[in-house]
């Protein structure tokens, strides 16, 4: 037997049988009406609810369904089965594993076409949106011109450039690292929590606001870059002399999130800058919320990607303070 033939008689069977069923959904949170049925004699079934919506190009059990040529869906195959092969040697990441499975066999594709119109309808609203320093620094309450933390931390922000250097994997840029600082320093942060890490330029930042007012501690979540080989080097920019107030958790966040939060809450201060994806920032964007305490600070970087933090701003009823990003990018802010 091949081994996709292997994997086409487990999904056939775990789907068929309906104990097998309740226990997949259930171990990777998926509402058991999401996952698709199989018969030997009618292959795999559509739930109702995953039914084809305007601007998506169906399942990939939808696409092969309506007869799109295999070849369209093999070239994308290749990168799949290899990320399927590095879950399998991350034990700790099953439940990633299923619950990725799980959505791709129910979730229409979403077009490329339909994606760029969403963002650029997301990067029209920043656009408009965007507040100017002094209207910034007033809905914030900051002062004005805030000196930036390399000014501040010169030696430390100098190591810190060394070490993205000479790190043999590229990563992230430092975003909005002022912002975070500052934001840590007129909140009298205590408890902190980002999604997203990558060389450490926003845990940097934070960690040095924390030691700078001696008190409090930061927990991160980033789950290991899929094929990248980069564990090693994640955080890579945060010296040693500040990590006695760092946690890094290396899971995703949908399994992450909820531990950390239970003995975090409330929060002073959340930065989410983990999976982009509206699914994803949705999930992230609630979870924190729901952690802050009454005057914390929600920021989100890269908002300009969807039109997922402007549709949460609208869902808890606050007004977003965006402000412009580097590299063209947006940063928002939500205080509760």
């Amino acid at each position: 037997m091949t081994g996709e033939a292997f994997f086409s008689e487990l999904a056939s069977r775990a789907v068929t049988h309906e104990p097998v069923r309740k226990r997949v959904a259930s171990f990777v949170s998926v509402d058991l009406r999401l996952l698709p049925r199989y018969s030997r004699e009618g292959g795999f079934t559509q739930p109702a609810s995953s039914r084809r919506r305007p601007g998506h190009a169906g399942s990939w059990i939808q696409r092969v369904g309506a007869g799109e040529p295999h070849g369209t869906i093999g070239r994308r195959k290749s990168v799949n089965v290899r990320t399927f092969l590095w879950f399998l040697g991350q034990p700790p990441l099953y439940r990633e594993m299923l619950r990725r499975l799980a959505w791709s066999a129910v979730t229409p594709r979403t077009r490329r076409s339909y994606r760029e119109r969403q963002k650029l309808l997301s990067r029209e609203w920043c656009a408009a949106s965007v507040h100017n320093p002094d209207e910034s620094s007033r809905e914030l309450g900051l002062s004005g011109d805030l000196p930036g933390v390399a000014v501040l931390h010169p030696a430390a922000w100098k190591n810190a450039e060394l070490a993205a250097r000479t790190c043999p994997v590229r990563m992230g840029g430092p975003g909005a690292v002022d912002l975070l600082y500052h934001a840590c320093l007129h909140l009298h942060a205590e408890r902190v929590v980002e999604t997203g890490v990558a060389y450490g330029w926003s845990s940097l930042a934070i960690l040095l606001a924390l030691e700078a007012t001696q008190q409090g501690s930061l927990v991160s979540i980033d789950m290991p870059y899929v094929l990248r080989g980069n564990s090693r080097q994640v955080g890579c920019v945060v010296p040693d002399a500040l990590r006695k107030r760092w946690t890094l958790v290396r899971r995703p966040d949908r399994d992450a999130l909820p531990k950390v939060l239970q003995g975090m809450t409330p929060l002073d201060l959340a930065h989410y800058d983990s999976d982009k994806s509206e699914r994803g920032r949705a999930f992230g964007y609630a979870m924190l919320w729901s952690a802050l305490r009454p005057g914390g600070w929600l920021i989100s970087d890269d908002i300009h990607d969807n039109l997922a933090f402007r549709l949460f701003s609208e869902q808890v009823s606050r007004k977003p303070v965006v402000l412009p990003g580097r590299d063209g990018s947006y940063v928002g802010i939500l205080k509760k």
